[in-house]
């Protein structure tokens, strides 16, 4: 279930040692891990990428699954700024 029609096709899950060592996230890297994009979907089209690791949504820092909902949420069906890390480059996504 998509908290946000933006969001369809975007599996995100938190930071742990699988998906770290999976991806090869260093330890000192936070934010919400995209672990799979289905491809077609809006987040594929919006170019979300498996691996990516969401660090903020507009002025949110975004630190856990908790901190993702909570900006969703609040920027449901608005075009929002999304920062993110892709292997150590910070890239910004624009999405509705």
């Amino acid at each position: 279930s998509s908290i946000d029609e933006s969001f369809e096709g975007l599996y995100i899950n938190g930071l742990n040692d699988t998906n770290r060592e999976k991806f090869g996230i260093p330890t000192n890297i936070t934010g919400v891990v995209v672990e799979k994009v289905d491809l077609n979907s809006r987040a594929y089209i919006d170019g979300f990428s498996a691996g990516d690791i969401i660090i903020q949504i507009e002025n949110l820092s975004i630190e856990s699954i908790k901190d993702a909902t909570t900006a969703f949420t609040r920027y449901k069906g608005k075009t929002k700024r999304i920062y993110i890390n892709r292997r150590g480059a910070i890239m910004l996504v624009v999405t509705k």
